[in-house]
């Protein structure tokens, strides 16, 4: 036969293909011609297969049993009684399928929050792989080209164990592997810290609480402690605990001082992974009774009236809620504090009275007393003022020209030294044919230390 033509492909699938063919332009002899089709690997130049097991006079044929996206050649042998003739080899490949199986991916690298992983393309691609999915636990993390066998998955959390899954990808179809071996990231400093829970039970102490990290990244290695008084920078470092050490922790150091407000704060370290700290808390300790009050000034007014002065205790240790002025009696209680009243004039004191002033403060806040402390005293001396409340003469008459008078001492002598003046007049002399020139006037009759008197020569 002469002009034999190549076979044509008329339809592949990944297995098979459906090869059609002519008959040659000239057979040369009568009858039909025989055909026998021949196959090799595609751009193989040693060995054929011939399909037909004898040849045949059909004109179409399916090769079956192929490799998916694989190139084969075919050629096309047309024979007569007389010879036979084949035509040039062509080229045909196979549809692509999905990968074939491809193995778990493997990791070569970790830190805290990323791992590195590495793959092998599937022994049989079966078509173009256009790309490759890395899955995290059934989702998807990462996506990558078909020509990279790499990628790095972010976005992790530190001190978790994962697995890892590669999808290999053609346009027909996809193939998982099966799950990697299970790797653990690197721990990390610990997250979600939350601020401590504080409690004042004494002006000079607080009691620390504090709850796990929401996020530990790690085994919790210990906690540490830290304060500083508020609007300072000075951080002290109170205590380091073992993280199984009970989340509670009583502040009852020296450096604590009532009624201030101070800043606590957690660190927290996870082993081999870093620290991290709260946010600072703040807590005002309980009120004290003042220090260092001062004794008063008092500046005598006269013999019934003192002024008061006295500053405000040199530590507070609290909200000052009164002032008592002891002296020791009267008593006297201000409850209207300011800054500018610290004076206060006592009235109704005795003339001529020692008296020991003393001011106590008395401090609290936030519902709670703190206490009182009393100053040492200041002594001071009414001056002496007219005896007062002084009572009747006891007067008996001894004889018709003598008459006995006694009388008590005031009840307020109002100073030292008491002295008395007896005065007496004439009221009435019925004898008398006149009245007397010294009637109704007063005469001093006695003066002295003594409380009686004989009036002698009487009429």
């Amino acid at each position: 036969p002469d002009g034999v033509l190549p076979p044509r492909l008329s339809s592949a699938t990944p297995t098979s293909l459906q090869v059609v063919w002519s008959t040659p332009a000239r057979n040369n002899a009568p009858g039909s011609p025989r055909y026998q089709l021949q196959m090799r690997p595609g751009h193989s130049t040693h060995g054929f297969l011939e399909l037909f097991s004898n040849p045949s006079a059909s004109l179409n044929y399916e090769v079956r049993d192929l490799q998916p996206y694989t190139e084969y050649e075919f050629r096309l042998v047309a024979s007569n009684g007389f010879g036979s003739a084949h035509s040039s080899w062509i080229l045909f490949i196979t549809a692509e399928d999905k990968p074939g199986p491809i193995d778990p991916p493997i990791i070569l690298d970790k830190k805290s929050r990323m791992i590195l992983v590495t793959w092998q393309h599937p022994l049989k691609c079966n078509g173009l792989i256009t790309h490759y999915n890395i899955y995290q636990h059934g989702r998807l993390s990462l996506k990558t080209s078909g020509n990279v066998t790499n990628g790095t998955v972010t976005h992790l959390r530190p001190y978790t164990a994962y697995t890892f899954q590669v999808e290999a990808c053609t346009s027909k179809g996809c193939s998982l592997s099966a799950d990697s071996q299970t790797v653990w990231t690197l721990p990390d400093a610990p997250e979600g810290i939350l601020s401590p829970e504080l409690f004042s039970d004494t002006p000079t102490s607080v009691i620390i609480s504090w709850q796990p990290p929401t996020h530990p990244n790690g085994l919790v290695e210990n906690s540490a402690i830290q304060r500083r008084v508020q609007g300072k920078e000075a951080v002290t470092t109170l205590v380091t605990l073992p993280g199984s050490h009970p989340r509670r922790f009583i502040d009852k150091t020296s450096a604590l001082s009532p009624w201030t407000k101070y800043e606590y704060r957690v660190l927290m370290s996870t082993a081999d992974g870093g620290t991290n700290s709260s946010d600072w808390a703040e807590v005002t300790t309980r009120p004290s009774r003042p220090a260092g009050v001062q004794p008063p000034e008092v500046d005598v007014l006269g013999p019934n009236a003192a002024k008061v002065t006295w500053k405000p205790p040199l530590i507070l240790n609290g909200d000052i809620l009164n002032y008592e002025i002891r002296m020791p009696d009267p008593h006297i209680t201000i409850t209207n504090v300011t800054s500018s009243v610290l004076s206060y004039v006592v009235t109704h004191l005795i003339p001529f009275t020692n008296y020991s002033v003393t001011i106590v403060a008395c401090s609290g806040g936030n519902g709670y007393l703190g206490g009182c402390t009393e100053s040492f005293p200041t002594h001071v001396t009414t001056p002496p003022a007219l005896p007062q409340d002084l009572g009747p003469l006891s007067v008996v008459p001894l004889s018709e020209s003598y008459v006995g008078i006694s009388w008590q001492p005031p009840s307020r002598p109002n100073g030292p030294d008491v002295r008395y003046e007896l005065l007496r007049r004439k009221i009435q002399q019925p004898l008398a044919s006149n009245p007397p020139e010294d009637l109704n006037m007063w005469h001093n009759i006695y003066s002295g230390t003594q409380r009686f008197y004989e009036d002698k020569g009487l009429s």
